[in-house]
Formats: structure tokens, C-alpha cells, sequence
């Protein structure tokens, strides 16, 4: 109960914490965090209020890497997933534009996956931007789906020859971009069997007011202030890094 009151008021309060406290932060970032808090504290609210009342899922830390673990809400419906001896394992990943977010922000789409599915679904967390940039979270997502693949049976009973993923945004981003893996395509036995992306940013070469806009998009983006926020993550790997698949899915062969 502890740690999970600690992650919550970390979660909440986390741009005012990185934008007053952290060495390494760009000035153009702190105080665009310290603007950008009010919003994280209603869309936090809106994601972890319900799950007071209603908590589908159990927490998870998967432990990843020596002394490194990632947190990750663990959905599995009643029954064995439509007769099969195995569940099928399906990996969420949240949205938040590299610098916010949280797992439970799509508890509801898991919990239904899980039981509509009978598939054990796991929303796995990782580091975030600004003080984590590419490739901390797709590092993340790639240990995470390895270990899932090693342990999700022995652990849920979850079959790591049945696995499917999803994403949100920028977890749409690592979604598609953690199939970069030999484990995770043909001919591999553990290859992944589908993914399902909603908004999904999967072109990270232009930074996102260089990129084109249809021509009825209003001229003023009144949220243009925070651009460079959702920036935070690529921007400085991207000259080295620009047909890099793991940072733009779009460029996989």
C-alpha cells in the first residue's frame, strides 16, 4: 500500500519534481513542466480515481535488467482463454508523449481485452522524458517483452508463443518499434502475432511543429506551447539516430 501511495504522488506530482529538482533539465522544459502540472493532475485523477472502487488488475514489478525493475498492472479474466490449455499474452503500452502517463490511464481498455480475450494483458510502464531520452523507453519496452516471454508462463500461465500488443501514442510508438527484436519476429516460436496501435507515433524525424497539417487544422494550436515537451524524448538522439526503426517504427524494413 505504501509503495503504491508513493508511485501515485510521484506520478501526480512528477513535472513540478523534475522541472524544480533535476540536474540536467533544459530551462525551455521547467517551466513548460511547472505549466504543464494542473493538466497531469486532472488526467491522472481522471485514470486512478476509478480504480479506487474498481481494481481489475493486480501490480507487477518485472524485474528487467540487475537492480532495475518496471512497474506493470497484471489484467487476468476468470476462465483460460477460450479453452486453450495456455492464455494468450497481450502487452499495452500507454500513451503520454514520451514525458507523461501512466498504466492505469487504460485500465478499462485492458480489463476488456482480458475479458473479452481470455488473454493475460499486461500495461507495462517505463522511464520518461525529459530526464530519460531515447532509447530509455524502448530499452524498457524490449526488456519487458523478453521477460515476459521468458516468465509470463510460469508466472500467469500465459503462453509466449500466443502474444499480441497494443499501444497508445507513444506507446504505439514502442509497440511497433519493439518488434525490432529477433525474438519478437519470424522465425522465431515467440514472434509477435499482432499489434493494434491507436494514434501511434511512428515518424519521429521531424519534430512535431515541422510536420505537416491538413489545410482545415485550425493555424493556432492553443497547445503549441508544449510542443517541445513531447519533443523531450527524441530530440536529442534524433541527428544520430534519424532512420533509426527503434526511434521511428516507420523506417523497419
Amino acid at each position: 500500500m505504501t509503495s503504491s501511495i508513493l508511485y501515485h504522488l510521484h506520478a501526480w506530482l512528477r513535472p513540478t519534481l523534475i522541472a524544480l529538482f533535476h540536474p540536467n533539465i533544459a530551462w525551455n522544459l521547467r517551466w513548460r513542466l511547472l505549466l504543464f502540472q494542473p493538466v497531469i493532475l486532472i488526467t491522472n485523477s481522471i485514470a486512478s480515481i476509478p480504480c479506487l472502487f474498481s481494481r481489475p488488475f493486480t501490480v507487477e514489478y518485472l524485474p528487467i535488467a540487475p537492480g532495475r525493475s518496471v512497474r506493470a498492472l497484471v489484467f487476468k479474466a476468470p476462465g483460460v482463454g477460450r479453452g486453450r490449455a495456455s492464455r494468450p499474452l497481450h502487452v499495452n503500452f500507454h500513451a503520454g508523449g514520451f514525458f507523461v502517463g501512466i498504466p492505469e490511464g487504460h485500465a478499462r481498455f485492458d480489463e476488456r481485452v482480458a475479458k473479452e480475450t481470455g488473454a493475460v494483458v499486461v500495461d507495462v510502464d517505463y522511464r520518461l522524458a525529459p530526464e530519460h531520452v531515447f532509447p530509455a523507453a524502448i530499452d524498457n519496452a524490449d526488456a519487458s517483452i523478453k521477460w515476459l516471454q521468458q516468465h509470463a508462463e510460469e508466472r500467469w500461465g500465459a503462453d509466449p508463443t500466443l502474444v499480441a500488443m497494443s499501444g497508445f501514442s507513444a506507446g504505439g510508438n514502442l509497440a511497433v518499434a519493439a518488434t525490432q527484436q529477433e525474438n519478437c519476429h519470424a522465425p522465431s516460436p515467440t514472434a509477435i502475432k499482432a499489434i493494434t496501435t491507436f494514434y501511434a507515433a511512428i515518424d519521429l524525424r521531424l519534430k512535431p511543429w515541422e510536420k505537416p497539417h491538413p489545410p482545415d487544422m485550425p493555424k493556432k494550436d492553443p497547445a503549441a506551447v508544449f510542443l517541445p515537451l513531447f519533443d523531450a524524448y527524441a530530440s536529442p538522439a534524433r541527428a544520430k539516430h534519424l532512420e533509426d526503426p527503434r526511434l521511428s517504427p516507420v523506417m523497419a524494413k
